[in-house]
């Protein structure tokens, strides 16, 4: 759902979009596109595995909106050159979309879930 989400609100919000060829935040820009699509790909990839053995069970919809989120922006990577931002944040001069608050929030949930079970549970396979 979160790729939908952000597909149709990147879709939506055109007129507003900044092509962020970077890593996070612009960061990373002077990289080609290509090397920063790899180089994020490979994030995924650990991350998923990460994410996947040890929240799925815990943190479904966390898992999701992680998965989704990082997905969609991929999506754009690859389709598009770059990720398409059109959400400023107050007070800044950055902007991001609604699959980078999908991440934000998935990974502040996990890390929550983490450091506030009380009975230290963890998966068995972390």
């Amino acid at each position: 759902m979160v790729l939908l989400f952000d597909q149709v609100s990147k879709y939506f919000f055109a007129s507003m979009t900044i092509l962020n060829q970077g890593v996070g935040f612009g960061f990373g820009a002077e990289l080609a596109t290509q090397q920063n699509t790899i180089l994020l790909l490979l994030v995924v990839i650990v991350a998923s595995w990460y994410v996947a053995r040890c929240f799925w069970q815990r943190s479904e919809i966390a898992t999701g909106l992680f998965f989704g989120g990082a997905f969609s922006n991929l999506f754009d990577r690859v389709l598009v050159g770059g990720v398409r931002d059109w959400l400023p944040i107050p007070f800044t001069s950055v902007s991001n979309n609604l699959a980078d608050w999908a991440i934000f929030l998935a990974l502040t949930w996990m890390a929550w879930r983490t450091f506030a079970d009380r009975e230290g549970r963890r998966c068995a396979a972390c």
